[in-house]
């Protein structure tokens, strides 16, 4: 059952989206972002310069200029999106793969569904007024050693039950169920009201009520 644990986590998912898709999104977002590298022209200073095109990088980035400030993102790769990218191999004799670098979907970013003020990611998008094409699933496959699997939101009774027994899904249920305050305590504070100065007294600490 361990192996089960650490192979995939489990949360309530509304939309995802991919990498690919989000990462066009945002990069079009920092219409904000005097970028030298997306267009071309130097500029002779800048309030804020971002190392790395990375998700953060970028969300930065669209959010200080959101706010009017002068920035520059330099990225040494030719792709912006950090670890987020995706790549191709081709075979000769089997045909096309293709792989992520990084996170194969992103959830909570469906604009026609309601925003979670935990969700970091859909945090920075509605700031910055921008959608993002989503796909939304009801289920997807998993491949383990011990078999392969659809997900559904049953995934105690219809994977965990099934590969380890019943032990494994009384566990599951009650580490879900731990989680519960957990949950709670992310949701009493939005990610947009953490920050690292004097300004948390006043961004943060009107959420400080939820946690009484």
């Amino acid at each position: 059952n361990d192996s089960i644990f650490h192979k995939f986590k489990l949360e309530r998912m509304h939309a995802f989206i991919s990498v690919s898709i989000f990462l066009i999104s945002v990069v079009i977002s920092i219409r904000f972002v005097d970028s030298i590298a997306v267009s071309g022209k130097h500029s002779n200073s800048y309030d804020v310069i971002v190392v790395g095109s990375g998700i953060g990088g970028l969300s930065a980035a669209a959010m200080l200029g959101k706010y009017g400030y002068k920035v520059c993102v330099l990225e040494s790769h030719y792709l912006a999106g950090g670890a987020a990218h995706g790549f191709e191999i081709r075979d000769k004799d089997i045909g096309l793969f293709r792989f992520d670098t990084g996170p194969s979907f992103f959830s909570g970013l469906n604009p026609d569904l309601p925003a979670k003020s935990s969700n970091p990611m859909r945090t920075v998008l509605d700031a910055i007024d921008e959608k993002v094409d989503c796909v939304q699933y009801d289920s997807f496959g998993l491949h383990f050693p011990e078999g392969n699997f659809v997900h559904t939101t049953d995934f105690a009774k219809n994977v965990i039950n099934e590969v380890s027994g019943s032990s494994a899904t009384k566990e599951w249920v009650r580490l879900m169920k731990d989680m519960e305050p957990l949950a709670d305590a992310v949701a009493a504070m939005p990610t947009a009201a953490l920050r690292f100065d004097v300004g948390a007294a006043l961004s943060a600490g009107q959420f400080f009520p939820n946690f009484a």
